[in-house]
């Protein structure tokens, strides 16, 4: 028994500390977000899904992508959901984007037995509470690599102003707004980013079955193709001292940087299947 036991602490041990790289760094094929626009729709609107893919040794090598929405049920573990699968719902799309008409999803469904012909001209009251999710779901194939995301779409019936997706301005570093062009940073440089948010996007709801309204909370992810972030992710906040929350600091040193071209992505959520993204070019520079 001391012996399973030492083993056991000697693996987790290992997996603190082991060689895997940080969740934040971008090192092969990856989706890193999807959009659905609007991030909820009414029973007879159009959505638009854009992905947000990176692969960073791929070299511009051929992809293969499929787009699907998928009968799903609630509770399922991430590991029991194959979507797109051979029972989706197929949409139209490329690696970029895909289209979702809703009345043409009813359709289908009805000629699978699911529902009845047409959507009714008018929601039934036992209805107009409730919120429906759908789930679409994007894989990609490269050569052997292949991967997969779901996005959740809410259909709104309850009647209520329906949420809309944050929109990110761009980022600051250390104050300065950046722009399109790539940037240059010394190799073992540090900068302090900060996301610039559009705060009328920011939108207050109210839960079902509760009187009190909320303000969404604005959740940032951080990712690079190099570098190291202090943190994982960043929220739209104050601390009790008044220091803001959503500042990352970016280190380009140690074993995670090489001199050269680095991208960086910020992808933010509002916790009700609302995102946004934005893509930063810079330039590592040759450590003197």
């Amino acid at each position: 028994m001391t012996r399973i036991i030492t083993l056991l602490i000697v693996l987790m041990l290992a997996g603190c500390e082991g060689p895997f790289s940080p969740q934040t760094l971008v090192e092969r094929l990856r989706i890193l977000g999807i959009q659905a626009e609007p991030p909820e729709a009414g029973p007879f609107d159009e959505i638009t899904l854009n992905v947000l893919m990176a692969d960073p040794q791929g070299a511009g090598r051929q992809l293969e992508c499929s787009w699907g929405v998928c009968l799903i049920e609630l509770g399922y573990s991430a590991r029991e959901i194959v979507c797109p699968g051979p029972d989706s719902y197929p949409l139209e799309g490329d690696c970029l984007s895909a289209r979702l008409y809703i009345p043409d999803l009813v359709d289908w469904l009805t000629e699978q037995g699911y529902g009845p012909p047409d959507l009714p001209e008018e929601i039934p009251e036992e209805f107009q509470q409730e919120n429906p999710p759908l789930f679409v779901g994007f894989e990609v194939k490269a050569g052997s690599e292949r991967t997969s995301g779901i996005k959740r779409v809410t259909i709104n019936l309850s009647g209520q102003e329906p949420n809309t997706n944050p929109v990110l301005l761009g980022v600051e570093m250390d104050g300065q707004a950046l722009g399109d062009q790539p940037v240059g940073l010394p190799f073992g440089s540090q900068v302090s980013l900060a996301p610039m948010i559009d705060e009328s996007s920011r939108q207050t709801y109210r839960r079902e079955g509760e009187d009190e309204d909320l303000l969404e909370d604005f959740l940032f992810s951080w990712f690079s193709t190099g570098g190291e972030f202090s943190e994982r992710r960043t929220i739209l906040d104050v601390d009790s001292h008044g220091e803001r929350l959503d500042i990352n600091d970016w280190k380009l040193d140690g074993e995670y940087t090489q001199p050269g071209p680095v991208t960086l992505w910020i992808v933010v959520r509002d916790g009700r299947y609302g995102s946004a993204w934005q893509e930063f070019s810079f330039e590592v520079l040759e450590p003197e």
